[in-house]
């Protein structure tokens, strides 16, 4: 199949090649310049050039001590064993599993192995992806995240901690919802509970009708119904009545 230019231009990039006498051909990957070798080097290993040039260009642009090199999942073999050591390689979503797992297999080999920054897809791939990669993958973000995660993950990685994007976590620990039923035993209206609990929680009548959008006087005749619908006059018993139904645990 023949190349695009795009894919050449791309592919000049990584290798300047050299015809020795008799024909023999040299390739010389990464003439690394003495500049170079106090940057944190970074490779972007992604199918798309277009997407993974854009983020290198974005990424340098923002930390000029970062060295990013880019290339796809076919030269990731060749590049992680040559001078150019990187300390930090991300993933992208565009190359395909095996070729994913074949990837961390080469990186585990060398002596100093770089830490790896996965990119999925979207961030519900993260229960499918975390069955698979192993757990000293330090990091995994979504593949189209503003520029600022990208940032953040590096930097985290960068100092030996785990960074997971926003999206990604919240999958990881999602929000537990009460499994205790509310007790319905004072008839208390669906308005009448979200009150009943916000007064638990100490909220006052003019904060709860700025948070329903209800003037404090709606708010104040919902308290004397519940006060009256569970016979208690104290603010304390309120409470006490509020926990005992649950509602303090309550999802509305």
């Amino acid at each position: 199949m023949q190349k695009t230019s795009l894919s050449r231009n791309i592919d000049n990039k990584f290798a300047t090649s050299q015809y020795l006498d008799g024909g023999e051909r040299k390739d010389n990957f990464f003439d690394v310049k003495t500049s170079d070798l106090t940057k944190l080097k970074i490779l972007i290993i992604d199918n798309n050039p277009i997407i993974s040039e854009g983020l290198r260009v974005c990424l340098e642009k923002y930390e000029r001590t970062w060295s990013i090199r880019t290339c796809d999942g076919e030269k990731s073999n060749i590049l992680l064993n040559i001078d150019y050591r990187p300390k930090i390689i991300l993933i992208g979503a565009t190359v395909n599993v095996k070729n994913v797992l074949q990837i961390l297999d080469n990186i585990y080999t060398l002596e100093d192995f770089p830490k790896t920054i996965i990119m999925c897809e979207r961030a519900e791939e993260y229960n499918n992806i975390s069955k698979i990669i192993p757990d000293s993958v330090m990091s995994i973000i979504e593949y189209y995240s503003d520029i600022s995660i990208y940032k953040s993950a590096i930097k985290a990685v960068s100092s030996g901690n785990r960074f997971y994007s926003p999206s990604i976590l919240k999958l990881m620990f999602p929000k537990k919802k009460s499994t205790k039923p509310i007790d319905t035993t004072y008839n208390l209206t669906k308005r009448e509970l979200e009150i009943l609990k916000h007064i638990s929680n100490g909220m006052s009548s003019k904060e709860i009708a700025h948070h329903y959008e209800l003037s404090v006087r709606t708010v104040e005749t919902h308290r004397q119904n519940i006060r009256q619908k569970t016979k208690v006059k104290g603010l304390r018993e309120l409470i006490q009545i509020a926990k005992g139904m649950g509602l303090d645990k309550a999802n509305f």
